[in-house]
Formats: structure tokens, sequence, C-alpha cells
């Protein structure tokens, strides 16, 4: 079973997809691939087709954005050609991304069985990141797809990959007071941290610009404090000025509530 929005017209545009996915019961490679190279997709199913970490039902499948020089589209149908998958190129394949040049490529692998919660996706997603160079976003809930430029390798037939359904009781148990801990020791959270020191990728920019803003907020930085940080981190930095200024109206709107 996956996900995908039926709206095609602007792609690109994240925000305009947050609600309105249609989960499809289906596990058959070629309609996956289909899928994978036409809409805007995910293997995560929400609650009312709503794009979001606390409307988790189910994933499906593992799914791997490759971005890095470390993992070549050759290495990697190398590495996954006896299990089930679809291996598809992403819109920056082979073009200079920040400096960089490499192969760009997203692989598809069904799990054994459904992963019925976000905990034990989100385990499952960080034992995978321990193995392959693929960035934290791939932990995110509410993670979608754009559509992949080209189909490389499909096959219907071989391993599957293993779900990690057994969840430790201390990984990411949520602490309600970790932002009056950091306020009172005049530091940041570790997840604010990594936001304003690494790239994130445009699929979840804004969903995790929004909740650094909130948080700067919350530990007592001003809106324009708030907004430098973010807007001078990687992922802002040299971006379009329509962005930004989205950016500058989304910090403004939480600071109202401060």
């Amino acid at each position: 079973m996956i996900s995908f929005h039926p709206d095609t017209r602007d792609v690109y545009a994240a925000n305009r997809y947050r609600s309105g996915f249609r989960a499809v019961d289906t596990d058959d490679v070629d309609r996956i691939a289909k899928c994978m190279s036409t809409f805007n997709w995910s293997p995560i199913v929400w609650k009312d087709g709503i794009r979001n970490q606390s409307n988790f039902i189910s994933c499906n499948w593992l799914v791997f954005d490759f971005d890095d020089p470390d993992m070549s589209l050759e290495t990697a149908k190398q590495s996954f050609c006896d299990c089930i998958h679809v291996i598809g190129t992403t819109r920056n394949h082979q073009r200079d991304k920040n400096g960089v040049i490499c192969d760009r490529f997203r692989v598809a692998i069904p799990f054994e069985l459904p992963i019925p919660a976000l905990r034990a996706y989100r385990y499952t997603m960080q034992k995978y990141m321990q193995v392959y160079p693929v960035d934290d976003s791939c932990k995110d809930g509410g993670r979608l797809f754009f559509p992949c430029k080209e189909i490389v390798s499909v096959e219907p037939e071989g391993f599957t990959a293993d779900p990690y359904l057994d969840v430790p009781d201390e990984f990411e148990r949520y602490d309600p007071n970790r932002l009056e801990r950091c306020k009172a020791n005049g530091v940041m959270p570790i997840s604010v941290r990594w936001f304003l020191k690494n790239k994130i990728d445009i699929g979840s920019r804004n969903n995790k610009a929004y909740g650094v803003a909130r948080d700067l907020l919350k530990l007592g930085y001003s809106k324009d404090q708030a907004f430098e940080l973010i807007a001078q981190s990687p992922t802002y930095k040299g971006i379009e000025d329509k962005e930004i200024k989205k950016l500058r109206h989304t910090v403004a709107h939480l600071a109202k509530n401060f």
C-alpha cells in the first residue's frame, strides 16, 4: 500500500501537497514504478490523506533518497539486485547541486511486514541510516517524494526489507521539559542545532523550519533573531527571495502566540 497525490500541476511546490493524498492497496512493482515517475507520492499512508506525522497509519515500503557521492547508481543496482525493488533517478541526477555533481536517485523496497506505528517507522529508518548514506529526513513520518526523472530498474522478485518493530523504550521518548531545561542552561536542543548546521531536503524543508522557529521562540529568541538564524542556515542560504519572504511570514505568524 502506498499514497499518491492526483494533482500533477506543480509537483515541486511541496506546500501545495499537505492533504488530498489517496491510498492505493498495491505492492505491484510496475504500478509502484509508474506512481514514482508520475505523482508526488509516499510509502506512508496517512489518516484522511493529510500528510503529517501525527496522521501516520502505516508504511509498507522502505524508501531511500541517495544524494551522496559515496553511493553511485551502479553500486545501488548491484547492492539491491537480489531485492524486490524500484530504482529511479531524481530531478537533480548528475546536475550541479551546491557545488556537487553526482548520481541522485531513489530506491524503493517492500518491507516483509507493514510498519503499523510512527515510532517503529522512525526506529526502522534510523537502523537503515546507520548502513546507507542517507540523511535524517528519511525518518520523517510526513515525508513525500517528488516524481522520479527516469525509472532505471524494476525487479519483481527477490528479498524484502526487514522492519524493526521491537522498538526500545528509550528510543525518541519525548521529553516535555526539554525546552525549559535548554532555556535554563542557555543551550539549543540537538534537533535545532542539527537543522541550523545541515541542508534539509526541499520536501521537508518548510515543515522542519516551522518546528525550529517555534522552538527558538519558545527558547526566548525574538522573531527577528529566529528568522535570521534560520535564514542563514545551509537550507535557506542563497535561496530564492519568495521562499525567504515565506519564511519571514511563517516566523512572524508564530511569534504572535508568544
